[in-house]
């Protein structure tokens, strides 16, 4: 250690006036860059020779051990470099070898022409044939560039240009190395693909043949949007499609007059592929796929795996299957992205107008524009299921979807995934239980903000302007409702069923409860401007009318354990339990108002109909308030158990046959009342 900090000391200081002791020599000390230089102790008789060196460009001028125990060395040089060598008594005079300016860099591929697949090496040297370190290599495929990882390519195109940049900013010429590509124009050409590059030259009809699906294609065909058309495919087995499966690329190849017919209940049926582990896209597809017994069916693809792609692809077929129905992809585990579907879907189940089950993987930009019809669960204009993906983003669907079914939504029927957002919804939903204008159950607790729905929807129970079911947890912020909602029970115009949150939310569009539900031998209704049963509701209000036919009506909500700071504006109208604001809160009315008439038979208020152990304060009431039976309030008609009422107003009428008042109708069991005023007749 002693030895080797004296030989970094005199690197520090310099030689000064000090003479070096031992003689170190080199063959050249102006070089071009990366050329190897020769370094020589003269006194072959010392042991224990170490020599360093430094760089230049080194701001320490720290010293690394470059040889040890040697006569002679070899370096390869890429900047101006300084060295010495240290011994035991004495060390080295300072040899300097500088490097000419890097001026030029040639690029050259260890091919020409690559078979698909093939790996291609490139190697980057001065115009003196030295090596050069520290470059990078681009490559340039269908106009896109990308830096490569190392010096290896595996073309993505059949041409490509490629060149390497040094970090001195010097580039060199471009290079280009072509696919050894195959041609293809007939049909006995489209049935020896393999894996190979194949290109198409010109539009292949194939005059009404029953096509035999191609195994599983490893090549990749370039189609230059020219037409593979007129043929038929019978799928009697799993795996049906122009391929059975893909495991190469398919880019820009349009099919036209295409149908595919089965009677089975095969698996994986696509007009491209029956299952994609590979790469499709820039492709249409122009036929009929009708399999209503078969599962996983798509436009283009039946299964799409972790490693499959398809990117920038539209469909224009009608698609009929069994369940997992989706209009590019009945079932995905893999990639979709800016994908479109223009036509029809019809299902059994977990049928989507672009997938029918989302499974994993990623899909962006979404498109549909067909009719979504179906006889099962988890149906949606989107996707029929999402129970798992790593991101779903920008959804936007306007073909409308209807449903005989359970869990039918505008974008996706079931959602167990949150990670879904950026979504547009403008076509009319009808289903039965759990509807929603963009999802119709919520199996996660999911977040929605600032969405506005425009359309109808329609149900039986849980049904909602945006979502029909919310799992605990779900917050809705800032949405609002425009469109018709119609259902049996559990209706709002934001949403219908279970335990969201709400806060600045508003419901303008009408809420009608066409027919009840019996509950705990009730015909209940449960129905609300802006939900049918939530958790809780902050700064939400109502405009518009809400019509019952059963117990529990809500101008905002039927039922909620907290509501603060609502308003009312739109006639309420039920059975019983119906209330201005709210039907039935179970523990929190505050600082909320009702402006608009309110009417029943009996348990109805101005604010809420019925109260068990809740506690209310600061409501305001100035809305007529008439029932046909018993237990009417300006404020609430019925109150019970340990509940209170404090500082409370009702301006309006209050009309009823038995147990009236201008604040509360009926009490019982230990409510306590304070600053309370009635101004109403």
């Amino acid at each position: 250690f002693f030895f080797f900090f004296l030989g970094v000391l005199a690197v520090a200081c310099g030689t000064g006036g000090t003479t070096a002791k031992y003689s170190l020599v080199v063959d050249k000390k102006e070089v071009e860059y990366g050329e190897t230089i020769t370094l020589r102790v003269e006194d072959t008789s010392l042991y224990c020779r170490d020599i360093y060196y430094y760089a230049d460009s080194d701001s320490e001028g720290l010293p690394e051990q470059v040889a040890w125990n040697v006569y002679e060395f070899t370096y390869v040089v890429k900047e101006d470099t300084t060295f010495h060598m240290d011994y035991r008594d004495g060390y080295s005079n300072y040899v300097k070898v500088k490097v000419k300016p890097l001026t030029g860099i040639e690029l050259t591929a260890d091919k020409t022409t690559v078979n698909y697949g093939e790996t291609l090496t490139l190697t980057a040297t001065t115009s003196e044939g030295n090596d050069v370190y520290c470059t990078n290599y681009y490559v340039i495929e269908n106009g896109v560039e990308r830096k490569l990882d190392g010096n290896t390519c595996v073309l993505s195109a059949p041409t490509a240009n490629f060149y390497a940049k040094h970090e001195t900013g010097v580039e060199s010429r471009k290079i280009t190395v072509n696919g050894n590509v195959q041609y293809v124009s007939t049909a006995e050409q489209l049935k020896a693909m393999a894996e190979d590059w194949y290109v198409l030259d010109s539009n292949i009809n194939l005059h009404g043949e029953n096509w035999k699906p191609l195994s599983t294609f490893k090549g990749c065909l370039i189609g230059r949007n020219f037409t593979i058309s007129n043929f038929s495919i019978s799928a009697n087995d799993n795996n049906a499609g122009f391929f059975a499966k893909n495991e190469g690329v398919i880019d820009t190849v349009w099919f036209r007059d295409v149908k595919i017919n089965s009677l089975t209940d095969k698996s994986k049926i696509g007009l491209i592929a029956g299952e994609n582990a590979g790469t499709i896209k820039n492709c249409r597809v122009y036929g009929e796929i009708s399999a209503k017994y078969a599962s996983s069916v798509g436009g283009l693809v039946g299964l799409n795996v972790e490693k499959g792609k398809i990117i920038d692809c539209e469909n224009h077929s009608p698609v009929e299957g069994g369940k997992n129905v989706g209009g590019i992809v009945g079932h995905n585990e893999g990639r979709i992205e800016n994908c479109e579907n223009k036509e029809t879907v019809v299902g059994k189940g977990e049928d989507g107008g672009v997938v029918g089950v989302i499974a994993g993987g990623t899909c962006l930009e979404l498109k549909n524009a067909g009719e979504v019809r179906a006889s099962g669960a988890n149906v949606g204009g989107i996707a029929g299921k999402i129970s798992s993906t790593d991101e779903t983003k920008g959804l936007h669907n306007k073909g409308k979807v209807e449903n005989t079914g359970s869990d039918t939504g505008g974008l996706v029927g079931h959602l167990a995934s949150a990670k879904v957002s950026d979504f547009t919804q403008t076509a009319e939903v009808k289903g039965a239980n759990s509807t929603g204008g963009l999802f119709g159950a919520c199996a996660v607790a999911v977040a929605i903000a600032s969405y506005e729905n425009t359309v109808a929807v329609s149900g039986t129970t849980n049904v909602g302007g945006l979502v029909g079911w919310a799992k605990e947890g779900t917050t809705i912020t800032d949405c609002k409702n425009k469109g018709t909602v119609k259902g049996h029970c559990y209706l709002g115009g934001i949403v219908g069923g279970e335990k969201a949150t709400l806060k600045n939310c508003i419901n303008n569009g009408e809420i009608i409860n066409e027919a009840g539900l019996t509950v705990d031998n009730v015909l209940s209704s449960f129905t609300g401007g802006v939900a049918g049963v939530c958790n809780t509701l902050e700064a939400c209000k109502n405009t518009a009318d809400v019509k019952g036919v059963g117990a529990g009506v809500g101008g905002v909500v039927a039922r909620a354990t907290s509501v603060v700071e609502c308003e009312n504006s739109g006639e309420v109208v039920g059975v019983s339990m119906v209330g201005g604001v709210v039907g039935y809160p179970m523990k929190t009315a505050k600082d909320c108002k009702n402006y608009a008439p309110v009417s029943g038979t009996s348990a109805v208020g101005g604010i809420a109909g019925y109260a068990s152990g809740a506690n209310f304060s600061g409501l305001f009431n100035g809305g007529t308030v008439r029932a046909d039976g018993e237990r009417v309030g300006g404020i609430v008609g019925s109150f019970n158990d340990y509940a209170s009422c404090s500082s409370c107003v009702n301006e309006g009428q209050v009309v009823g046959k038995n147990r009236v008042g201008g604040i509360v109708g009926h009490t019982q069991m230990n409510v306590e009342y304070s600053a309370l005023e009635n101004k109403g007749e």
